[in-house]
């Protein structure tokens, strides 16, 4: 039994290996200039062994995809599944998606190559299905608030696009290293946003 969960361990790590190889090298070199043994190299593996676990380079690039996929849902679906006022809701949302963007940062690297890089050849991907759930669920928390008489009556849409353009200017400061990426701006930016919303 130790022998077999041994085994299911190390099958994990060296997966998670490959992945973190894999988000690490295409979003410094682009899809089409990292070769697999460049990837298999720095996750400490051998060929065999990621054609194992993705069959192909693309198939570890859409494994990717699928756990930022993940990533995304888990954060949209806390604040939507959080119990508490508007402003406690969206504030649980900037914090999980700063904090999920700060410990990814190759990650936020290699989706914005994905939706604004040129000639780096990555393979056909749908974005949209990324941005959906958080501009829905941005939406959707709005209008509940304004429904309970906690925020003003505002054009759903804008308000939507307005919020999420805070999130997105969020999830670039992780980037940095200067003071824009400090962990409260945030919240600091959500209260000066709703400061406009409010009653």
């Amino acid at each position: 039994m130790a022998k077999e969960t041994k085994h299911a361990v190390d099958d994990y790590n060296a997966r998670q290996r490959i992945l973190s190889a894999g988000v690490d090298l295409f979003a410094e070199k682009g899809y089409g200039s990292t070769a697999v043994r460049e990837i298999v190299a720095r996750a400490g593996v051998t060929k065999p062994v990621l054609y194992y676990y993705f069959g192909s380079k693309e198939g570890l690039f859409r494994s990717i995809l699928e756990y930022a996929r993940s990533l995304t849902k888990d954060v949209a679906d806390r604040a939507w599944e959080t119990a508490g006022t508007a402003l406690e809701r969206y504030t649980i949302l900037f914090d999980s998606v700063f904090e999920v963007a700060a410990a990814h940062r190759s990650m936020v690297r290699l989706m914005y190559s994905l939706a604004f890089g040129r000639n780096q050849d990555f393979p056909e991907t749908d974005l949209a299905s990324f941005d959906h759930p958080f501009f829905q669920i941005v939406r959707e928390i709005y209008i509940e608030g304004r429904d309970r008489g906690e925020l003003a009556d505002r054009d759903p849409e804008v308000v939507a696009f307005s919020l999420y353009a805070l999130l997105d200017f969020c999830v670039c400061a992780t980037l940095t290293d200067t003071q824009n990426s400090r962990p409260e701006l945030p919240r600091q930016i959500l209260k000066q946003a709703f400061d406009g919303l409010g009653k």
